[in-house]
Protein backbone atom coordinates (compact mmCIF):
# COMPACT_ATOMS: atom_id res chain seq x y z
CA UNK A 1 0.00 0.00 0.00
CA UNK A 2 1.25 3.52 -0.83
CA UNK A 3 1.67 5.74 2.07
CA UNK A 4 -1.22 8.93 1.61
CA UNK A 5 -2.57 11.66 3.52
CA UNK A 6 -5.31 11.41 6.00
CA UNK A 7 -8.00 14.35 6.11
CA UNK A 8 -10.47 14.43 8.74
CA UNK A 9 -13.13 17.63 8.06
CA UNK A 10 -15.79 18.30 10.59
CA UNK A 11 -17.76 20.06 8.02
CA UNK A 12 -19.32 19.36 4.32
CA UNK A 13 -17.55 22.57 3.28
CA UNK A 14 -14.15 22.03 4.48
CA UNK A 15 -15.02 18.21 2.90
CA UNK A 16 -15.74 19.57 -0.15
CA UNK A 17 -12.58 21.85 -0.01
CA UNK A 18 -10.42 19.34 0.40
CA UNK A 19 -11.45 16.89 -2.12
CA UNK A 20 -11.43 19.30 -4.64
CA UNK A 21 -7.71 20.94 -3.87
CA UNK A 22 -5.98 17.67 -3.24
CA UNK A 23 -5.12 15.92 -6.41
CA UNK A 24 -6.02 11.89 -6.67
CA UNK A 25 -8.06 12.51 -3.20
CA UNK A 26 -10.89 9.86 -2.21
CA UNK A 27 -13.91 10.15 -0.05
CA UNK A 28 -13.32 7.19 2.78
CA UNK A 29 -16.92 6.36 4.01
CA UNK A 30 -17.08 2.34 5.72
CA UNK A 31 -13.84 1.76 3.64
CA UNK A 32 -14.74 -2.21 2.84
CA UNK A 33 -14.04 -1.78 -0.56
CA UNK A 34 -12.01 1.05 -1.01
CA UNK A 35 -9.11 0.44 1.52
CA UNK A 36 -9.27 -3.50 0.34
CA UNK A 37 -8.48 -2.20 -3.53
CA UNK A 38 -5.33 0.16 -2.25
CA UNK A 39 -4.22 -2.98 -0.39
CA UNK A 40 -4.44 -5.16 -3.64
CA UNK A 41 -2.87 -2.11 -5.32
CA UNK A 42 -6.01 -1.43 -7.51
CA UNK A 43 -6.24 2.11 -5.83
CA UNK A 44 -3.75 4.63 -4.83
CA UNK A 45 -4.72 7.59 -3.71
CA UNK A 46 -2.28 10.48 -2.55
CA UNK A 47 -4.99 11.28 0.43
CA UNK A 48 -7.93 10.00 1.79
CA UNK A 49 -10.78 12.27 3.40
CA UNK A 50 -12.70 10.76 6.79
CA UNK A 51 -16.54 11.31 5.87
CA UNK A 52 -17.73 9.75 9.50
CA UNK A 53 -17.66 13.18 11.44
CA UNK A 54 -20.09 15.17 9.19
CA UNK A 55 -23.13 15.28 10.65
CA UNK A 56 -26.58 14.94 8.40
CA UNK A 57 -25.28 11.95 6.39
CA UNK A 58 -26.76 9.57 8.84
CA UNK A 59 -29.93 10.74 9.01
CA UNK A 60 -33.42 8.69 7.93
CA UNK A 61 -36.87 10.23 7.17
CA UNK A 62 -40.11 9.61 5.09
CA UNK A 63 -41.36 12.90 3.46
CA UNK A 64 -43.99 12.84 0.81
CA UNK A 65 -43.87 8.97 0.63
CA UNK A 66 -39.99 9.03 -0.03
CA UNK A 67 -37.61 7.75 2.04
CA UNK A 68 -34.37 9.34 2.22
CA UNK A 69 -31.39 7.20 3.57
CA UNK A 70 -28.35 9.30 4.44
CA UNK A 71 -25.01 8.34 2.71
CA UNK A 72 -23.15 6.91 5.63
CA UNK A 73 -25.83 4.78 7.20
CA UNK A 74 -24.38 1.20 7.64
CA UNK A 75 -25.86 -1.83 6.01
CA UNK A 76 -26.68 -2.98 9.67
CA UNK A 77 -27.84 0.38 10.69
CA UNK A 78 -30.34 -0.38 7.69
CA UNK A 79 -31.18 -3.89 8.18
CA UNK A 80 -32.22 -3.12 11.68
CA UNK A 81 -34.29 0.10 10.95
CA UNK A 82 -37.86 0.89 11.88
CA UNK A 83 -38.63 3.56 9.66
CA UNK A 84 -36.95 1.68 6.69
CA UNK A 85 -38.74 -1.36 7.44
CA UNK A 86 -42.58 0.24 7.42
CA UNK A 87 -41.44 2.00 4.09
CA UNK A 88 -39.66 -0.97 2.49
CA UNK A 89 -38.98 -4.26 4.02
CA UNK A 90 -36.98 -5.28 1.17
CA UNK A 91 -34.72 -2.79 1.78
CA UNK A 92 -33.85 -4.15 5.40
CA UNK A 93 -33.47 -7.27 3.99
CA UNK A 94 -30.90 -7.04 1.16
CA UNK A 95 -29.04 -5.03 3.59
CA UNK A 96 -28.89 -7.77 5.90
CA UNK A 97 -28.12 -10.21 3.20
CA UNK A 98 -24.36 -8.39 2.23
CA UNK A 99 -21.29 -9.98 3.72
CA UNK A 100 -20.83 -10.64 7.26
CA UNK A 101 -21.56 -8.67 10.36
CA UNK A 102 -18.15 -7.05 10.54
CA UNK A 103 -18.71 -5.41 7.45
CA UNK A 104 -22.31 -4.59 7.55
CA UNK A 105 -21.24 -2.85 10.65
CA UNK A 106 -18.75 -0.91 8.88
CA UNK A 107 -19.58 -0.70 5.10
CA UNK A 108 -22.41 1.98 4.09
CA UNK A 109 -25.51 2.83 1.51
CA UNK A 110 -22.93 5.91 0.08
CA UNK A 111 -19.65 3.51 -0.55
CA UNK A 112 -21.14 0.54 -1.93
CA UNK A 113 -23.21 2.63 -4.71
CA UNK A 114 -20.19 5.18 -5.71
CA UNK A 115 -18.08 1.91 -6.14
CA UNK A 116 -20.37 0.15 -7.81
CA UNK A 117 -19.20 -3.16 -7.89
CA UNK A 118 -20.57 -5.50 -10.46
CA UNK A 119 -22.46 -7.75 -8.33
CA UNK A 120 -23.08 -5.71 -5.45
CA UNK A 121 -26.87 -5.39 -4.00
CA UNK A 122 -27.84 -1.64 -3.40
CA UNK A 123 -27.38 -0.97 -6.73
CA UNK A 124 -29.86 -3.53 -7.72
CA UNK A 125 -32.58 -2.03 -5.22
CA UNK A 126 -31.72 2.00 -6.31
CA UNK A 127 -32.54 1.21 -9.95
CA UNK A 128 -35.59 -1.39 -9.17
CA UNK A 129 -37.06 1.52 -6.49
CA UNK A 130 -36.66 4.07 -9.51
CA UNK A 131 -34.26 6.13 -6.69
CA UNK A 132 -32.81 9.33 -7.03
CA UNK A 133 -28.93 10.23 -5.75
CA UNK A 134 -28.39 13.21 -4.08
CA UNK A 135 -25.27 14.97 -3.97
CA UNK A 136 -23.32 17.99 -3.34
CA UNK A 137 -23.87 19.24 -6.78
CA UNK A 138 -27.46 18.06 -7.90
CA UNK A 139 -30.31 14.98 -8.09
CA UNK A 140 -29.27 11.87 -9.85
CA UNK A 141 -31.72 9.39 -11.29
CA UNK A 142 -30.39 5.97 -10.28
CA UNK A 143 -31.12 5.05 -14.58
CA UNK A 144 -28.23 7.46 -15.18
CA UNK A 145 -26.08 7.31 -11.97
CA UNK A 146 -24.77 3.70 -13.06
CA UNK A 147 -22.27 3.22 -16.17
CA UNK A 148 -21.40 0.16 -15.48
CA UNK A 149 -18.44 -2.02 -14.01
CA UNK A 150 -16.94 0.57 -11.43
CA UNK A 151 -18.32 3.57 -13.10
CA UNK A 152 -20.70 5.94 -12.01
CA UNK A 153 -21.85 9.89 -12.85
CA UNK A 154 -20.43 11.41 -9.78
CA UNK A 155 -17.44 13.97 -10.87
CA UNK A 156 -14.50 14.77 -9.25
CA UNK A 157 -15.05 16.23 -5.66
CA UNK A 158 -18.93 15.32 -5.69
CA UNK A 159 -19.68 13.69 -2.71
CA UNK A 160 -22.96 11.82 -2.24
CA UNK A 161 -25.36 13.07 0.36
CA UNK A 162 -28.22 10.90 0.75
CA UNK A 163 -30.19 8.43 -1.48
CA UNK A 164 -34.26 8.41 -1.95
CA UNK A 165 -36.33 5.78 -2.74
CA UNK A 166 -39.94 6.10 -4.23
CA UNK A 167 -42.33 3.79 -2.03
CA UNK A 168 -43.25 0.81 -4.01
CA UNK A 169 -47.03 -0.96 -4.01
CA UNK A 170 -44.20 -4.17 -2.90
CA UNK A 171 -40.70 -5.48 -3.37
CA UNK A 172 -38.53 -8.15 -3.54
CA UNK A 173 -34.92 -9.12 -3.59
CA UNK A 174 -33.65 -12.07 -4.03
CA UNK A 175 -29.87 -13.16 -4.53
CA UNK A 176 -27.67 -16.37 -5.36
CA UNK A 177 -24.46 -15.68 -3.58
CA UNK A 178 -20.93 -16.55 -4.05
CA UNK A 179 -20.05 -18.60 -1.12
CA UNK A 180 -17.20 -16.74 0.09
CA UNK A 181 -17.88 -12.82 -0.42
CA UNK A 182 -21.42 -13.36 -0.56
CA UNK A 183 -21.65 -10.71 -3.55
CA UNK A 184 -24.20 -12.26 -5.75
CA UNK A 185 -23.46 -14.99 -8.25
CA UNK A 186 -26.93 -13.17 -9.37
CA UNK A 187 -29.60 -10.73 -7.68
CA UNK A 188 -32.83 -9.72 -9.06
CA UNK A 189 -35.07 -6.87 -7.49
CA UNK A 190 -38.76 -6.82 -8.46
CA UNK A 191 -41.28 -4.05 -7.78
CA UNK A 192 -44.32 -2.61 -8.31
CA UNK A 193 -45.95 0.70 -8.46
CA UNK A 194 -49.32 2.52 -8.98
CA UNK A 195 -50.82 1.34 -12.08
CA UNK A 196 -50.88 5.30 -12.59
CA UNK A 197 -47.32 5.17 -12.94
CA UNK A 198 -46.49 4.60 -16.65
CA UNK A 199 -43.97 1.79 -15.77
CA UNK A 200 -45.95 -0.08 -12.61
CA UNK A 201 -43.28 -2.61 -12.93
CA UNK A 202 -39.40 -2.60 -12.26
CA UNK A 203 -37.24 -5.41 -12.65
CA UNK A 204 -33.52 -5.09 -12.07
CA UNK A 205 -30.26 -7.17 -12.01
CA UNK A 206 -27.11 -7.50 -10.50
CA UNK A 207 -24.08 -10.33 -11.06
CA UNK A 208 -24.45 -10.76 -14.70
CA UNK A 209 -20.84 -8.90 -15.29
CA UNK A 210 -22.08 -5.64 -16.62
CA UNK A 211 -23.27 -3.67 -13.47
CA UNK A 212 -26.57 -3.36 -11.87
CA UNK A 213 -29.22 -3.69 -15.52
CA UNK A 214 -33.03 -3.45 -15.87
CA UNK A 215 -34.81 -5.94 -17.79
CA UNK A 216 -37.24 -3.83 -19.81
CA UNK A 217 -39.05 -6.99 -21.68
CA UNK A 218 -40.09 -8.40 -17.92
CA UNK A 219 -41.17 -5.23 -16.76
CA UNK A 220 -43.43 -4.95 -19.88
CA UNK A 221 -44.72 -8.38 -19.75
CA UNK A 222 -45.19 -7.92 -15.60
CA UNK A 223 -46.80 -4.43 -16.03
CA UNK A 224 -49.45 -5.88 -18.74
CA UNK A 225 -50.10 -8.94 -16.28
CA UNK A 226 -48.02 -9.81 -13.49
CA UNK A 227 -48.09 -13.40 -13.14
CA UNK A 228 -46.10 -16.51 -13.36
CA UNK A 229 -47.55 -17.67 -16.27
CA UNK A 230 -46.60 -14.18 -18.51
CA UNK A 231 -43.11 -15.25 -17.50
CA UNK A 232 -42.58 -18.46 -18.98
CA UNK A 233 -41.67 -17.53 -22.90
CA UNK A 234 -39.50 -14.27 -21.28
CA UNK A 235 -35.49 -15.09 -22.36
CA UNK A 236 -32.23 -12.44 -21.27
CA UNK A 237 -30.18 -12.35 -24.74
CA UNK A 238 -26.90 -13.86 -24.64
CA UNK A 239 -25.25 -10.73 -24.43
CA UNK A 240 -27.17 -9.99 -21.30
CA UNK A 241 -23.71 -11.86 -19.23
CA UNK A 242 -20.63 -12.37 -19.82
CA UNK A 243 -18.55 -15.69 -18.13
CA UNK A 244 -15.56 -15.59 -15.38
CA UNK A 245 -14.14 -18.20 -12.87
CA UNK A 246 -17.42 -18.56 -10.90
CA UNK A 247 -19.90 -19.64 -13.37
CA UNK A 248 -20.25 -19.08 -17.26
CA UNK A 249 -22.88 -16.82 -19.23
CA UNK A 250 -25.75 -18.98 -19.68
CA UNK A 251 -25.21 -20.43 -16.16
CA UNK A 252 -25.94 -16.41 -15.25
CA UNK A 253 -29.11 -15.95 -17.72
CA UNK A 254 -30.76 -19.24 -16.44
CA UNK A 255 -30.34 -17.91 -12.72
CA UNK A 256 -31.66 -14.57 -13.73
CA UNK A 257 -34.58 -15.78 -15.05
CA UNK A 258 -35.20 -18.19 -12.31
CA UNK A 259 -34.65 -15.83 -9.30
CA UNK A 260 -37.16 -13.03 -11.60
CA UNK A 261 -39.65 -15.95 -11.55
CA UNK A 262 -39.43 -16.78 -7.79
CA UNK A 263 -39.74 -12.83 -6.66
CA UNK A 264 -42.57 -12.64 -8.92
CA UNK A 265 -43.73 -15.69 -6.88
CA UNK A 266 -43.00 -14.21 -3.42
CA UNK A 267 -44.72 -11.27 -4.23
CA UNK A 268 -47.78 -13.23 -5.12
CA UNK A 269 -47.29 -15.15 -2.03
CA UNK A 270 -47.21 -18.21 -3.96
CA UNK A 271 -44.49 -20.90 -3.14
CA UNK A 272 -43.28 -22.87 -6.25
CA UNK A 273 -39.89 -23.44 -4.76
CA UNK A 274 -39.25 -26.86 -3.58
CA UNK A 275 -39.82 -27.32 -0.22
CA UNK A 276 -36.55 -27.45 2.17
CA UNK A 277 -37.30 -30.68 3.65
CA UNK A 278 -39.70 -33.35 1.66
CA UNK A 279 -43.24 -33.77 3.59
CA UNK A 280 -42.33 -37.01 5.61
CA UNK A 281 -44.72 -39.54 6.09
CA UNK A 282 -46.22 -40.95 9.28
CA UNK A 283 -43.63 -43.71 9.50
CA UNK A 284 -40.68 -41.15 9.74
CA UNK A 285 -43.06 -39.26 12.41
CA UNK A 286 -40.00 -39.40 14.88
CA UNK A 287 -38.00 -37.01 11.97
CA UNK A 288 -40.89 -34.33 11.52
CA UNK A 289 -39.88 -31.88 13.53
CA UNK A 290 -37.45 -29.84 11.67
CA UNK A 291 -36.34 -25.93 11.92
CA UNK A 292 -34.54 -24.09 9.07
CA UNK A 293 -32.46 -21.32 9.47
CA UNK A 294 -31.81 -20.41 5.59
CA UNK A 295 -29.01 -18.15 4.09
CA UNK A 296 -30.23 -15.00 2.71
CA UNK A 297 -29.38 -16.59 -0.68
CA UNK A 298 -32.94 -18.63 -0.16
CA UNK A 299 -34.89 -15.43 0.47
CA UNK A 300 -34.03 -11.89 0.88
CA UNK A 301 -36.94 -10.12 0.27
CA UNK A 302 -40.32 -8.22 1.27
CA UNK A 303 -41.10 -9.89 4.43
CA UNK A 304 -40.09 -12.40 6.42
CA UNK A 305 -43.73 -13.89 6.97
CA UNK A 306 -43.71 -14.65 2.98
CA UNK A 307 -40.16 -16.27 2.80
CA UNK A 308 -40.04 -18.91 0.70
CA UNK A 309 -38.11 -21.89 1.37
CA UNK A 310 -35.35 -22.83 -1.23
CA UNK A 311 -33.26 -25.72 -2.13
CA UNK A 312 -30.01 -23.83 -1.69
CA UNK A 313 -28.47 -23.84 1.69
CA UNK A 314 -30.06 -24.18 5.03
CA UNK A 315 -29.26 -26.29 8.36
CA UNK A 316 -32.25 -28.31 9.82
CA UNK A 317 -32.22 -30.16 13.11
CA UNK A 318 -33.97 -33.32 13.86
CA UNK A 319 -36.27 -33.29 17.11
CA UNK A 320 -35.62 -37.00 18.56
CA UNK A 321 -33.38 -39.45 20.53
CA UNK A 322 -29.72 -39.38 19.73
CA UNK A 323 -30.09 -43.38 19.22
CA UNK A 324 -32.51 -42.54 16.25
CA UNK A 325 -30.57 -39.49 14.73
CA UNK A 326 -27.52 -41.67 14.60
CA UNK A 327 -29.48 -44.34 13.10
CA UNK A 328 -30.54 -41.79 10.43
CA UNK A 329 -27.02 -40.62 9.72
CA UNK A 330 -26.53 -44.01 8.12
CA UNK A 331 -29.92 -44.41 6.25
CA UNK A 332 -29.83 -42.87 2.60
CA UNK A 333 -33.59 -42.45 2.58
CA UNK A 334 -33.41 -40.17 6.14
CA UNK A 335 -30.18 -38.46 4.45
CA UNK A 336 -32.45 -38.04 1.15
CA UNK A 337 -34.63 -36.28 2.96
CA UNK A 338 -32.38 -34.06 5.10
CA UNK A 339 -30.50 -33.00 2.69
CA UNK A 340 -31.96 -29.64 0.73
CA UNK A 341 -32.85 -30.44 -2.98
CA UNK A 342 -31.55 -33.94 -2.71
CA UNK A 343 -33.39 -36.81 -4.99
CA UNK A 344 -31.72 -40.18 -4.46
CA UNK A 345 -28.36 -40.26 -2.08
CA UNK A 346 -26.21 -43.52 -2.28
Amino acid sequence: MNSFDFHAPRTLATTLETLAATPNTRALAGGQSLLAAMRLGLAAPNALCDLQYLGGLQDVFVLDDVLSIGAMCTHDFIANSETIYLFCPMLCALARGIADQQVRNLGTLGGSIANNDPAACWPTALRALDARVITSEREIPADDFFYGVYETALRTAELILSVQFCKPSRAYYMKFEQTASRFALVGVAVSTFPKANAQSVRVALTGLGHGAVRWPEAETTLSRDFSIDEFESLMLPEAAATSDLQSSAAYRLHLARVLTRRCVAALLHVNIATPLLPVLSQKEAAFQEITSKNAHICAAGNDPKHELNMPLHGAQTISAPKTEVWSALFSAEHLTLCIPGARRVE
